[in-house]
């Protein structure tokens, strides 16, 4: 499971873990939090737009439809961060995708085209679309 908090700029990740037999048949148990505190920039830049990216703010979590990765926009630093499930099976920070400071990226969200995937990202803050071809295999049917 994932938590986003927004004001704090951080994500959360909660594993789930399997209940014994014994226990109530839809009863779910957590395990330890892993907290990651999305990085910011704090260095004064008057490109930013001063009201709403005073901080990192994660904004969305969505998942990759076939890689797995996991994007979370983070509107206060103009990157989309970008997490992948380690051997260990706990999710881990990866090289993000930067954006034109002020563009404060909220939303993305993936659309099929033939054999690859065009990942569509919403840049709000300008007023902006992004539209990224990647390619996926398989992509998902």
């Amino acid at each position: 499971m994932v938590e986003l908090k927004y004001s704090s700029g951080s994500v959360a990740f909660i594993p789930l873990l399997s209940t014994m037999p014994s226990e109530a048949r839809h009863a779910v148990k957590f395990g330890e939090p892993v907290t990651v505190q999305l990085k910011y920039n704090a260095e004064p830049d008057s490109r930013r737009n001063q009201a709403r990216q005073e901080a990192s703010h994660a904004h969305q979590a969505i998942l990759h439809p076939t890689s797995g990765d996991l994007l979370v926009p983070n509107l206060g630093a103009d990157d989309v961060c970008r997490f992948q499930k380690g051997d260990t099976g706990k999710w881990e920070s990866v090289k993000s995708i930067q954006y034109k400071t002020g563009g404060g990226p909220r939303h993305v969200a993936f659309y099929r085209i033939s054999n690859s995937s065009l990942r569509l990202r919403f840049v709000s803050l300008n007023y902006r679309f992004f539209l990224q071809k990647t390619r996926c295999t398989p992509c998902w049917s």
